[in-house]
């Protein structure tokens, strides 16, 4: 497996859909199968690279696959939301200070292909429910403990 990465850049990096396609179709003509966009309002020219050039792509955020039908197999979730209520939480109970980590376990990252509703996504992913249960599965492992998944900035 080959990786790349394309950055958006310019005065509206999470912006500019037409620089954000421009990237995406780089990584499309250097064979890239799957796009991971992550350029927010920006995503709308990934996702019309990939119908333009025939490869996959993922969102970010929200349930992006609506805006391309076809193109999105599943998005990647940041519950912000967790995170905020947590901490807001916090701060009036008087917890202040540190550093909190809100992962699968916390619930504060998802995929819609994991989300109640999956079947009416227009995500890719929902017509492989097998791959769904493999999902799970490798989930539920990271949650109790039994799989642990390394730090990407402290892993060697």
């Amino acid at each position: 497996m080959k990786t790349g990465v394309q950055f958006v850049g310019g005065d509206n990096p999470f912006g500019d859909q037409a620089r954000a396609k421009a990237q995406a179709l780089i990584l499309g003509e250097g064979g890239a199968d799957y796009v991971q966009a992550a350029a927010s309002g920006g995503n709308t020219g990934v996702f019309e690279a990939a119908a333009q050039n025939g490869f996959k792509a993922f969102g970010v955020d929200t349930n992006q696959c609506p805006e391309s039908p076809g193109n999105v197999v599943d998005n990647a979730i940041k519950r912000v939301d967790v995170a905020l209520l947590n901490s807001v939480g916090d701060i009036l109970d008087g917890k202040t200070g540190g550093t909190t980590e809100y992962g699968l376990k916390e619930g504060g990252v998802g995929l819609t292909g994991l989300e109640d509703g999956v079947a009416d996504s227009q995500c890719l992913i929902a017509d492989h429910p097998d791959v769904i249960e493999k999902v799970k599965a490798v989930r539920d492992q990271i949650v109790s403990g039994e799989l642990k998944v390394q730090d990407p900035l402290t892993a060697g």
